[in-house]
Order: structure tokens, then sequence, then C-alpha cells
């Protein structure tokens, strides 16, 4: 469990972001709302207020505007653009904000200098699975600048002597996951929404390991907080796409799902096959997660902002 005190106070950039927002959660449910909002300083990319579940209002400073912030023990970096925002930037305007983020949170730590900090990452910093660290900026610029990111995190901690704990996060679903139908989760979800019907558009078999990103977060802090390590891949449940749209159809009543599978085609299977994450979680006592519930879970929240977009 991750602690807070007025000796173990926390720093998140990128707080406002679904990634942040189950780490303020998982704080949330282990301390209390009295507690995050004492002893939890929320960055993000402009001054804005949130509200957590339970009706909590945190409120949200600029990161790089202050950088002054007292008895901080962990830093917890979070902010970044996603890979969905290359299009909308171009590759060069991308590269640049982000290395912008990065910039700033390694400033923020050189002044507050944390006992430890922890990152989420990506596997998308490795040019193929258990490949080499990418190195083609234009051909993957989100995994480049996360690589980037890495890198500059390790120096700045080696710096200023603090435990660096890197998650790289493959997959995951969650109660605050946004919208986005590049993700099959997402996709499938507004598939089975709208059409009744899901239709997966891999003529391979495509297997994905999912982690609920709250108990990832819950992993990445607790381990920077409590061990000495530099970087762990995410693990979670193995599924095929297949067996991913019958159990989000199942939400629904059940739904037809259409695909036409060429058995003869090599698998498409993108995911960690170390088991990593799942010896940190027993290092650390923090259970296993229930994926049929998380998924629920993630119906649920994006069930509620389609019909809010309608």
């Amino acid at each position: 469990m991750i602690r807070l005190s007025d000796q173990e106070r926390l720093v998140v950039t990128g707080a406002g972001g679904w990634l942040g927002q189950e780490l303020l959660e998982i704080l949330l449910a282990a301390h209390g709302s009295q507690a995050v909002a004492k002893h939890v300083y929320c960055l993000g990319s402009n001054r804005r207020s949130i509200r957590l579940s339970d009706g909590t209002q945190i409120e949200i400073e600029p990161l790089g505007e202050k950088i002054d912030y007292p008895n901080v023990a962990g830093v917890v970096h979070l902010g970044f653009l996603t890979r969905d925002k290359v299009e909308q930037f171009g590759v060069r305007e991308y590269s640049f904000e982000n290395l912008q983020i990065t910039s700033k949170a390694v400033r923020l730590i050189e002044a507050v200098k944390p006992r430890f900090i922890a990152t989420v990452s990506s596997g998308a910093v490795l040019s193929s699975p258990n490949g080499p660290l990418e190195n083609d900026i234009n051909a993957n610029p989100y995994g480049f600048t996360k690589r980037v990111e890495e890198a500059m995190l390790r120096e700045v901690a080696n710096t200023t002597g603090a435990n660096l704990a890197i998650g790289r996060l493959w997959g995951a679903i969650g109660a605050h996951m946004p919208l986005n139908r590049a993700y099959a989760v997402s996709d499938f979800i507004w598939q089975a929404s709208t059409n009744r019907e899901i239709n997966i558009r891999s003529s391979r078999r495509v297997f994905r390991r999912y982690v609920a990103a709250g108990h990832f977060m819950d992993v990445l802090a607790t381990a920077a907080q409590d061990l000495a390590l530099s970087e762990f891949d995410s693990g979670g449940r193995l599924i095929e796409m297949s067996e991913l749209a019958d159990l989000v159809g199942s939400h629904f009543g059940g739904v037809q799902v259409n695909r036409n599978l060429d058995p003869s085609l090599d698998a498409d299977d993108y995911y960690p096959k170390n088991d990593d994450f799942e010896k940190l979680e027993h290092t650390l006592g923090l259970g296993v997660e229930n994926f049929e519930l998380e998924l629920q879970k993630t119906v649920e929240h994006q069930l509620k902002g389609l019909l809010d977009f309608k």
C-alpha cells in the first residue's frame, strides 16, 4: 500500500489524466479524502479542478509553474502526450512537447530531491516485442520519446540519489479509461452499444495482456516507495480478441461477434512474456486483480461517456 503522511507526501504529474485519476482513487480508498488533499500535490497541463468518485474536489496546478513543494518523499510522473496525439501535432511538435513535459518534471525532481520516483512507460520503447530499444522517431514517435523520457529520469534519479521505478504498461483497462476506439476494448464497447455486434478486423489471432490501471499504479508507486528496482513490465490477464469480444458482449446481454479468422497466419502476440508484475504483486502483498470486475467498471464508465456524448 502507498503510504501518505507529512513525511511521505507525493507529487503527481498528469494527475488529471487516466492513470493519474486511477492513482488518486487508490489513495482515496486507502487514506481518505483529507489525507489526499493534504499530502498529494497534483500537477497537470493547466490549472483546473477534478472530482474523485466520492465527490472530493482536487485542485490541479500547472506543471512547471512552481517547483518548490515542501516535504516531498516521492514524485509519480505521469504527464505525457499519448500516442493518439501524434496525428494532431505532427512528429516534430509532438516530440518537442513531450520533451518539454519531461524537462519540467526533471527540474521539479531536482528541486524537491525526492527519495523515490515512479513513472509509467510503455512496451512501445521496444521496436518489437523482446526486441531492441526503439531508435526511429519517425516510425514510432511515441515509443522513441518514451525511451528518451526513461533515459532523462534515470539520469536525474542517479544525480539526486532517488530510487526510480519504471513500469512499462502494455495493456490496461479500468474505471477511468478514456473512450478511444484506437484501443480494442473501447472499440468493442462502442460497437456493442451502437450496433449490437462486434466485428474483429484482424484475420490473425491477436493476444494481449490486460491489467487494471489502478492496480498497476498501486504496484508501481508502492514498489518505488519500498523496493530498489529499475523497470518492470505490466502483466495481467492473457486474452485473445474473440474471448475479449465475448466478454464485452456479455455486458450487453450477448452480441453477435463477426470475424474472418485465418488459422494459417502467425499470431499477433504483442504482450510481455515475463511474470515480473506477478512477482511484484506477491512481494508487495497487493493481491491479484479481478479481470471481469475491472472490465465491468470499464464498460460502465465508457457507456456513461457515450451517453454524455450523445
